[in-house]
């Protein structure tokens, strides 16, 4: 895992250079003891392809990231396409 606010930035400078990321629609869910559950959909566009995405936040009762995720949402013909 990428700990920390300056890991994650690190990370972020040196994997997603040149990509735009796109959110569209949100949605937050209560969970127990005053953590939220945030997911983002969108489109990530870099410079070879544009995938559709969904991104998920937990965040603790200090509105701070616990946890992230990202998935891809294609089809697996979508997938091989970007190879083309």
């Amino acid at each position: 895992p990428i700990i920390g606010q300056e890991a994650i930035v690190a990370y972020l400078e040196e994997e997603a250079t040149g990509m735009a990321l796109n959110p569209r629609e949100g949605r937050v869910t209560s969970l127990s003891e005053g953590y939220l559950e945030v997911q983002v959909g969108g489109q990530v566009q870099t410079s070879w392809f544009g995938i559709n995405v969904a991104w998920m936040f937990i965040l603790n009762p200090h509105r701070q990231i616990e946890r992230a995720g990202i998935k891809l949402l294609a089809s697996p013909e979508e997938l091989l396409n970007i190879r083309r």
